[in-house]
């Protein structure tokens, strides 16, 4: 696998016309060949032709010799040296390095010798100039499978890396030479290096010998039009983003057009001014429906384009949580990836694949493990202590579950994300950080809680800081009795039954958020036979509360379930009454589709309702009832 770098951007797109065999800037190299075929060996140690290494003790030799040294290969030679592919036998000079031993660590660099000391000097480069390093490597003996980096440096060791590329070996078998190119745009005129340093691997156990071959660095007079990017998805939370163009050698002017809806900073480019690299932003109308259109970057016959598409805000599509606080997930309309992190096999997709708008993630793992399983995360991110969080996103899975972790909530937080057999569904919860949280990440992946999916999307991701809203209780405990259903935050209505004797009960309550207001939560007299707690929980902004409902009866001796509540309903006109109700109970219309018509708290054993002819569904706690009128 290969990736190449350049100092203005990664990727670029590229057309070129024209090019042209030109000076190579690392001529000297190889000694210039002294002593091919080991005819003349004087002078061919490779510390006197530019390289050098950071281990100081390094050994030195003459072509053909021991130690650092060049080495000319034959087809004749042992082991013999192929092309990639292994068809062809290499016939030339390689230098030959090693990493392996105390050498493990090493910087290896190059610049220019004078054939008879060990001076280096820097290779001159010019700004605003576009130059390709080349050549090839081979994995010649000792140590694993490994992976190098070849870069350009302003010093032999450290110092401003302007370009870097990383190059796996891709074969187990050794003695293959690969090709590497690394393209790049200098900043600055001035002096620099190629730094080579082997990458994985923990020590002198993976070290390894490497040769390097036909190495040249020249100056591309080619035209060239680069921009780095190839798409856009613009939303509500993406509306603007940045693109590089560069030109090298152009003889026109660059102009640039965009689709109705987006406008851009600049619309013509000198040629001059491109061979530098220029950044352009394209601002978005959030009003302008785009599909499958472009921006057009054109000089001359060259041209690139950008493909651009957006999502316009809409409440019926999706509406925030809140309106009040900052979404700490970077995209909630999951349009654009350069916000988060993660890593593995993950997109933006399009059109019918998102729930609502323009676009959604798909996750498309091959397996649930790094890295071809899928993570979209949100790094760096500094949890607040004793805070509390609410996540909600649509997701749809298609083979299995996800998970959710919050890492460094102290303790970490993840939850399993079921199975929806390619139906959409919502996740809604809230969670809470400890004392002593830690920066971390948030994420959704195909890992995490035992996850076991690989094809899934999400849409409308929102993650919100609700610590001055949260008025939940975190536990409710009696000393008497015990509450049914089993507590839950969520959960506002309880009943208890209390055996015979008892005269009062205390309820004991902690909040979610320590510093919520908590009323209501003091002994109750039971005395009568029954009574009942009505406790309010204050949020921290003073305003936002959350109320829970605890009935209480007295007279059921401890092991003997209370008498089933029992309740009828009665319809005169536009009022429904249900009769049996407790103080306390919840009570839910809803329509047949599952529409929620109103929701109210009984306050005696009789609740009227005014509804219109049709069917409801009334739920009063877990109980369901039908009316039809």
């Amino acid at each position: 696998m290969r990736k190449f770098f350049t100092l203005v951007i990664a990727a670029f797109l590229a057309i070129n016309f024209g090019a042209k065999a030109q000076t190579n800037l690392l001529a000297g190299w190889d000694a210039n060949l002294l002593g091919y075929q080991q005819t003349n060996i004087a002078n061919t140690e490779a510390n006197k032709w530019g390289w050098a290494s950071t281990f100081s003790t390094a050994t030195w030799g003459t072509a053909n010799g021991s130690g650092v040294r060049f080495m000319d290969v034959t087809s004749s030679s042992s082991p013999v040296h192929y092309n990639a592919d292994g068809t062809v036998a290499f016939v030339g000079r390689e230098f030959l390095y090693r990493w392996d031993g105390s050498y493990w660590g090493a910087t290896l660099s190059l610049g220019k010798g004078d054939g008879t000391t060990t001076t280096v000097t820097p290779i001159t480069l010019s700004a605003c100039t576009s130059y390709t390093l080349s050549g090839l490597y081979e994995w010649w003996a000792n140590g694993s499978q490994p992976t190098y980096s070849f870069s350009v440096s302003t010093a032999q060791t450290g110092g401003t890396i302007i370009a870097t590329g990383s190059y796996s070996y891709p074969s187990a078998t050794k003695n293959r030479l690969q090709s590497f190119s690394l393209t790049f745009t200098c900043p600055t005129t001035g002096a620099y290096y190629i730094q080579v340093k082997q990458t994985n691997g923990t020590g002198s156990g993976n070290g390894t010998l490497i040769g390097i071959a036909n190495l040249s660095m020249t100056q591309n007079s080619s035209q060239t039009l680069n921009v780095n990017n190839s798409s856009f998805a613009f939303s509500p939370s993406v509306l603007s983003k940045t693109f590089t163009v560069i030109g090298n050698a152009l003889t026109s002017d660059v102009t640039l057009t965009a689709p109705a809806g987006i406008t851009l900073d600049k619309t013509t480019i000198p040629a001059a001014d491109a061979q530098c690299g220029v950044t352009v932003t394209a601002t978005f109308d959030n009003a302008t429906a785009i599909s499958n259109d472009t921006i057009r970057i054109t000089s001359g016959t060259l041209t690139q384009k950008i493909a651009v598409s957006s999502s316009v805000s809409s409440a019926s599509c999706f509406t925030p949580l809140y309106s009040d606080r900052t979404n700490q997930v970077p995209d909630a309309y999951c349009s654009d990836l350069s916000g988060f992190g993660g890593w593995g096999i993950k997109s933006i997709v399009y059109g019918a694949d998102s729930y609502c708008g323009n676009s959604c993630v798909k996750f498309a793992g091959t397996t649930n493990t790094y890295p071809n399983g899928a993570a979209l995360d949100k790094s760096g991110y500094a949890w607040a202590a004793n805070s509390a969080y609410r996540v909600k996103f649509m997701y749809k899975t298609v083979d299995g579950t996800l998970g959710f972790m919050a890492n460094g909530a102290n303790p970490n937080f993840s939850f399993s994300i079921p199975q929806t057999t390619d139906q959409w569904a919502t996740i809604d919860t809230v969670f809470t950080t400890g004392a002593a949280p830690t920066t971390g990440f948030f994420s959704i992946n195909n890992v995490d809680a035992s996850a076991t999916g690989k094809i899934a999307y999400i849409d409308n991701y929102e993650l919100y800081d609700i610590t001055n809203i949260d008025a939940r209780l975190k536990s409710m405990t009696l000393d008497a009795g015990s509450l049914s259903p089993a507590f839950a935050p969520s959960i506002t209505n309880y009943s208890v039954s209390l055996p015979t004797g008892t005269t009062s009960v205390t309820p004991t309550v902690a909040a979610e958020v320590a510093a919520a207001t908590i009323s209501g939560n003091g002994t109750v007299d039971v005395t009568s036979g029954s009574g009942a707690s009505t406790i309010q929980v204050t949020a921290t902004d003073g305003v936002t509360t959350k109320t829970y409902h605890i009935n209480y009866l007295v007279g059921v001796p401890t092991g003997i379930q209370a008498p089933t509540q029992k309740m009828t309903v009665t319809v005169a006109g536009d009022v429904v009454k249900v009769q049996g109700t407790l103080a306390g109970d919840d009570v839910k219309v809803y329509s047949v589709n599952g529409q929620l018509i109103q929701s109210v708290v009984a306050a005696s054993d009789v609740i009227a309702l005014n509804l219109k002819s049709g069917v409801y569904v009334i739920k009063v706690n877990d109980k369901v009832l039908k009316v039809v009128k």
